[in-house]
């Protein structure tokens, strides 16, 4: 069976429409992975300005808690040991201060910030003192991540209340 010339030149035109609606398809999907590319920059941005935020407010309620509450002039940061990022320390002759914010607290972050402290014993205990307050600045907590935080002594607050007590492990 042999393809007539008139055969060949209608699949050819079939394909040819087939390759320009796939062009199509391809240009279209260009266009929605642009879109895409775009929304995800701007989620990105909207991220960080409220962690920023969740932590600039955490410094502010922290440092005056403290020096209010305790006697303790102390100015919080974040730091970076071996590229990991701690949200707040601050340290006074004889205490420090090492801790998170968040927006949303679960029981992950507890044992990261157990597990940032210990780094910060092995890699730098220059930074450590005698008595440290380990703490979570949050806005929403898992009722699992508060028992958890208590357990380990870790102090709980809000802008509006502790959760947990603040203590000072010697």
């Amino acid at each position: 069976m042999k393809a007539t010339q008139n055969e060949i030149l209608k699949d050819i035109a079939k394909l040819w429409q087939e390759v320009n609606e796939l062009k199509k398809d391809v240009s279209e999907l260009k266009k929605d992975v642009s879109e895409l590319k775009e929304t995800t920059k701007n989620t990105q941005r909207t991220l960080e300005r409220l962690t920023l935020s969740v932590e600039d407010e955490a410094r502010e309620v922290v440092e005056f808690r403290l020096e209010k509450e305790i006697g303790e002039k102390i100015s919080l940061n974040r730091i970076f040991v071996d590229n990991e990022e701690i949200d707040l320390y601050g340290a006074s002759n004889e205490l420090c201060v090492i801790g998170e914010a968040t927006v949303r607290l679960g029981t992950s972050l507890i044992d990261e910030l157990e597990r940032k402290i210990e780094k910060i014993k092995e890699k730098r205990p220059d930074l450590m003192r005698k008595r440290i307050i380990k703490l979570i600045y949050f806005d929403v907590a898992t009722p699992d991540s508060i028992e958890l935080a208590k357990k380990k002594g870790i102090w709980l607050l809000t802008i509006k209340a502790d959760i947990t007590p603040r203590i000072i492990h010697e």
